[in-house]
């Protein structure tokens, strides 16, 4: 398997694997971040929810699939 065949086959995954990402940073806040690898969202998000006494769990999963899309690609451009 090529590099391209496997980045796509990757690409694929991700799309599929990523459509509850905003669930599960609603569900698990900070943590979720922390989980897949995205130490620079965790710290934002935990900071966040420290100073928002929590509100900002509401506002957190706008960003979470962005958040994991990029640690995925960065993964699969390493790999690559």
């Amino acid at each position: 398997m090529t590099a391209k065949e496997t980045l796509t086959a990757m690409q694929a995954e991700l799309d599929e694997s990523t459509k509850f990402s905003w669930l599960w940073c609603f569900l698990f806040g900070p943590f979720w971040f922390a989980f897949i690898g995205s130490w620079k969202w965790f710290a934002i998000s935990m900071l966040a929810a420290l100073i928002t006494i929590g509100f900002s769990a509401l506002v957190m999963p706008f960003f979470a699939y962005k958040a994991h899309r990029d640690v995925a690609m960065a993964k699969a451009i390493r790999l690559a």
